[in-house]
C-alpha cells in the first residue's frame, strides 16, 4: 500500500499551503496539534501517535506546528520542518522578531528534523532581507511569501527524497517563548540608545497583537506599537 504525506500545522497559512500542495500533488493528509486552533482539522498528539504515523506515512511535513517531535518519530520516519528563519540563526520562537533585535539574518529554511529544536540537515534555505523600516509584521509577511514560494518549488523533490541535505555550519542560537515574553515588558527607567529602543518596538509591532507594554502609575498595562514608513520619493 502506497504511503502518504502527513502535514502537521497549527497555523492558518500553513493550512492553506497544505491544501494547495494537496490540490497540486495529492496524497496529503492534514492534522493539527491537540490544542490547535484550526476548525474541522483532525487533531494529532505526535507523542502518543508516533507509532501510527510511522506506520502510515513515509514523510511528515511540519509547517508551523507547535509540537516538539519525539525522538521515536524523527528516528522512525523522514520528518521535514519548514522554519521561518535562516538556520542556524534564531532557531525557535518568532525568528523575525529576534532578527530585528539582534541583527542576525532572516529568511526561510526547509530542513530534516532531528531531536533538537529547528535543527538538522538543511535541504534548502533562502534569505529575506530585514529592512530598517520593517516591523515584525511586515518582515513576517515577506517571509511567509518566501516560505510558500520555496516549498512549492521544492515539494516534489522533498517528497521523493531527491535532494542532498547539508548539516548546519554551526549550532547557532535558540530563542524560546520565555525570551519573547521578557522583551515585551518595557521598563521606562531602562537606559540605552534610541536605536536600541526603536528596534525593540519594531520587533514587537505585529498587526493588532498587543506585545510591547509598560505599567503606568496606576498599575495598568499600556500597550505600544510603532509605525514606520520609508520615503520612496
Amino acid at each position: 500500500m502506497q504511503k502518504k504525506t502527513l502535514v502537521v500545522t497549527d497555523n492558518p497559512r500553513g493550512l492553506a499551503l497544505a491544501h494547495e500542495l494537496d490540490r497540486l500533488h495529492g496524497g496529503i493528509d492534514i492534522r493539527q496539534s491537540p490544542n490547535g486552533p484550526l476548525p474541522r482539522i483532525p487533531r494529532l498528539d505526535v507523542r502518543t501517535g508516533a507509532a501510527a504515523v510511522i506506520a502510515a506515512y513515509d514523510l511528515v511535513l511540519s509547517i508551523h506546528c507547535k509540537q516538539i517531535f519525539p525522538p521515536e518519530l524523527v528516528g522512525g520516519v523522514r520528518c521535514v520542518n519548514v522554519h521561518p528563519g535562516l538556520n542556524p540563526h534564531n532557531r525557535g520562537w518568532f525568528p523575525q522578531v529576534f532578527s530585528i533585535l539582534n541583527g542576525l539574518p532572516g529568511g526561510v529554511t526547509i530542513h530534516e528534523m532531528d531531536e533538537q529544536l529547528d535543527h538538522g540537515p538543511i535541504i534548502v534555505q533562502r534569505e529575506c532581507r530585514i529592512e530598517s523600516w520593517d516591523t515584525s509584521g511586515s518582515a513576517y509577511e515577506r517571509i511567509m511569501a518566501l516560505e510558500r514560494e520555496l516549498l512549492l518549488e521544492w515539494f516534489v523533490a522533498i517528497r521523493a527524497g531527491a535532494y542532498v541535505a547539508v548539516p548546519p555550519a554551526a549550532a547557532g542560537n535558540v530563542n524560546l517563548k520565555g525570551d519573547f515574553d521578557r522583551v515585551k515588558r518595557i521598563d521606562r527607567a531602562e537606559r540605552g540608545t534610541f536605536g536600541g529602543f526603536l528596534d525593540r518596538l519594531r520587533a514587537l509591532t505585529h498587526g493588532d497583537h498587543r506585545n510591547a507594554f509598560f505599567i503606568d502609575a496606576a498599575g495598568r498595562k499600556v500597550f505600544v506599537r510603532i509605525s514606520l514608513e520609508p520615503d520612496d520619493s
